[in-house]
């Protein structure tokens, strides 16, 4: 009984799904890039979990910007800069957080009226 086979087209792409980043109140920080395989036959997708790659921060490191094809802008970035991008993302993020916090307080507060505070 033979085994058969066919020669057949497809893709492979590997990409970054998530990227963890680690920043202890003491110690170095790190990021973690997870990445994903993608095999791609005859239509049909096959996703494959990797190992990642883990960085060690530096924030005078550099590298490359690149555009959304993956090529090279030009211009570069630290990793300093990543950090103090991410912090104020994070930052902006934590005071519409709070602002909404207070604000349903408030609601409630307003709803129960003054003798129930």
């Amino acid at each position: 009984m033979g085994i058969a086979s066919e020669e057949i087209i497809g893709t492979i792409e590997r990409r970054c799904t998530r990227i963890v980043i680690e920043k202890p109140k003491t110690g170095t920080a790190s990021a973690l890039f997870l990445e994903q395989q993608l095999i791609t036959i005859d239509g049909e997708q096959i996703e494959k979990s990797l190992p990642g790659i883990f960085k060690q921060y530096d924030p005078a490191e550099s590298f490359d910007i690149l555009d959304g094809a993956g090529n090279p802008t030009g211009k570069k970035a630290t990793y300093g800069d990543v950090f103090a991008l991410i912090r104020s993302a994070y930052m902006c993020a934590a005071k519409v957080r709070d602002e909404q916090v207070a604000h349903a307080a408030e609601t409630i507060h307003s709803q129960k009226g003054p003798d129930h505070a």
